[in-house]
């Protein structure tokens, strides 16, 4: 199965074109962060089970372990609860179970700011640093039919080695996460939907 060859692969060279410009300052804290170099432009990987991610290292994220999650009654597998991060309630999703994969007993939560909004993904570790090149795209997808309901989260799909690496649509990860919840909430009953605060 392969994701839209043209727009992926487009949308994932720009990117990995525009990274290469940004300052230094950009993206997690000066003891963590990578900057790009000859080699390529720098990422962050994460996985969801076998599955891994990408985001730009200018970015701004966080990882917290033992982060105290709010279960909201009702809500769909997908969205966990809400955190109280900095006195903003934040909601918590997961993809592991869209995906077919094991939740990790001890997982630790990414949160992304988003346009002065926060939401979170568990995700199996903390994101590691990864190094990517225009060559590095592909019009592959790792996804079949089943786990393919995540394709509105994907801007462009990568390639190191035997791995695939998802570039994740950061730009609107937020009302792709919120959105992707309601419908499955929907499918499943016609009850009221759970409470997600609507700027994110």
């Amino acid at each position: 199965m392969t994701i839209s060859t043209t727009e992926a692969q487009n949308q994932l060279i720009k990117a990995l074109t525009r990274f290469s410009d940004l300052p230094p300052e950009a993206g997690l804290p000066e003891s963590v962060r990578p900057k790009t170099e000859a080699v390529g432009t720098a990422f962050y990987r994460f996985s969801t089970g076998e599955f891994h991610w990408v985001f730009p290292a200018e970015q701004r994220a966080e990882a917290f372990s033992g982060l105290s999650i709010a279960p909201i009654p009702g809500s769909d597998e997908l969205l966990v609860g809400l955190a109280q991060i900095r006195g903003e309630l934040t909601p918590i999703y997961q993809l592991h179970a869209r995906l077919g994969q094991a939740l990790p007993i001890r997982s630790k939560t990414l949160v992304f700011h988003l346009d002065g909004a926060m939401v979170g993904l568990l995700v199996d570790a903390l994101p590691e640093r990864q190094w990517l090149t225009p060559s590095n795209v592909t019009d592959e997808s790792p996804f079949d039919e089943k786990t393919d309901v995540v394709s509105a989260l994907i801007s462009g799909v990568a390639r190191d080695g035997e791995r695939y690496l998802i570039q994740l649509a950061v730009e609107h990860l937020g009302s792709a996460l919120r959105d992707l919840a309601s419908t499955e909430r929907r499918t499943h009953t016609a009850g009221p939907r759970p409470s997600i605060p609507e700027h994110l």
